[in-house]
């Protein structure tokens, strides 16, 4: 595994999660320093990534393209390497972040399709069972993407993106665990949590996100890229064979 593809933050420094002795690349250093100076600046939206980035609980990989074969081999063993660590960090909100160096620019359907190019190559990778609490099938409201046996929303970001929260100069995949909103909802303040969030978003673009929708209502999957799609869109996402649910 690449140094600079399972990174932490930590005294100030970003090094390998592995050694932590071993610096990252001057390259990562600069794409890391941008995108937590985005996440921590005050009019940033989401509260909940905001902790996750003052406690340190988030892991970050540079990866050279996104989409290909190789990349989703060096992705499955960083998000491995972060399921293996997410216990010891003792708290809900964590995440994996990832950023490629490649392709640059990129239009919403080029980023759409390098998204779900990047997702399906991942899959392939991936010889777990479907987490048994979401379903496969793109097309369910209850949807969601699922690698090595869990659950995660991806939040997508690329400098094109209509929406400033999403909006990054190096196309970004976020790995959110959606037991980070189960517990919110057992703790009853997922709704508290969701309306701070969308207030805040008016306050930074002037409008709600019009995809913002609650889990198990229609598939999370018209969210993933950061922008609304035609009515006519299907998602070009396709399960192993036979693992639909």
């Amino acid at each position: 595994m690449s140094t600079d593809h399972y990174l932490m933050f930590a005294d100030g420094k970003l090094v390998s999660a592995v050694n932590k002795t071993t610096p990252a690349s001057e390259a990562a250093i600069y794409i890391h320093s941008q995108y937590r100076a985005m996440i921590l600046s005050s009019p940033f939206p989401c509260p909940g990534a905001k902790t996750t980035f003052t406690q340190g609980t988030y892991r970050f990989g540079v990866f050279d393209k996104m989409g290909s074969k190789e990349t989703a081999e060096a992705l499955g063993l960083s998000l491995r390497s972060f399921l293996e660590e997410r216990p010891s960090m003792n708290t809900m909100f964590t995440a994996f972040v990832s950023c490629y160096k490649e392709p640059l620019p990129m239009s919403h359907e080029e980023f759409a399709y390098n998204l779900w190019t990047m997702l399906q190559e991942l899959h392939a990778v991936d010889l777990s069972a479907w987490d048994s609490t979401t379903s496969s099938d793109p097309e369910s409201p209850d949807f969601a993407f699922s690698f090595a046996g869990r659950s995660y929303f991806i939040a997508g970001m690329h400098s094109g993106s209509p929406r400033f929260a999403r909006r990054f100069a190096w196309p970004t995949l976020v790995f959110n665990m959606h037991e980070q909103f189960r517990y919110l909802r057992s703790e009853g303040i997922f709704e508290k949590f969701r309306d701070r969030v969308r207030k805040r978003d008016i306050a930074l673009q002037g409008y709600v996100n019009p995809m913002s929708t609650d889990f198990g209502t229609i598939s999370e999957a018209i969210q993933y890229t950061g922008k609304i799609e035609n009515e006519n869109w299907k998602c070009p996402f396709n399960p192993h064979q036979g693992e639909k649910l």
